[in-house]
C-alpha cells in the first residue's frame, strides 16, 4: 500500500489528479489538501510515500512545506 497527498489550491486539479492515481494504482491510498497549513498538519500526523505539493498556496507553499518536513526529519 502507497499513500500519496496532494496538496493543491486549485480543486479542478487536485480532484482531476487524484482522479487519475486512483484509476491507475489500486493500492493507493490518496489524500488531497487545499493549502499548505493544512499539508504540514496532515503530514505531521500521517506517514506518506509521496507528496505532491503545489509551490503556490495560500497560508503556506510547497517549498516551505518541503523545508519543514526536511528540518523535522533531522
Amino acid at each position: 500500500m502507497i499513500r500519496i497527498l496532494i496538496a493543491d489550491d486549485h480543486p479542478i486539479f487536485r480532484n482531476g489528479l487524484k482522479d487519475i492515481l486512483v484509476s491507475k494504482m489500486s493500492n493507493a491510498i490518496i489524500d488531497d489538501v487545499e493549502d499548505g497549513q493544512l499539508a504540514w498538519e496532515y503530514l505531521n500526523k500521517n506517514r506518506v510515500d509521496v507528496s505532491v505539493l503545489d509551490v503556490d498556496m495560500p497560508n503556506m507553499d510547497g517549498l516551505e512545506v518541503c523545508k519543514r518536513v526536511k528540518e523535522s526529519a533531522l
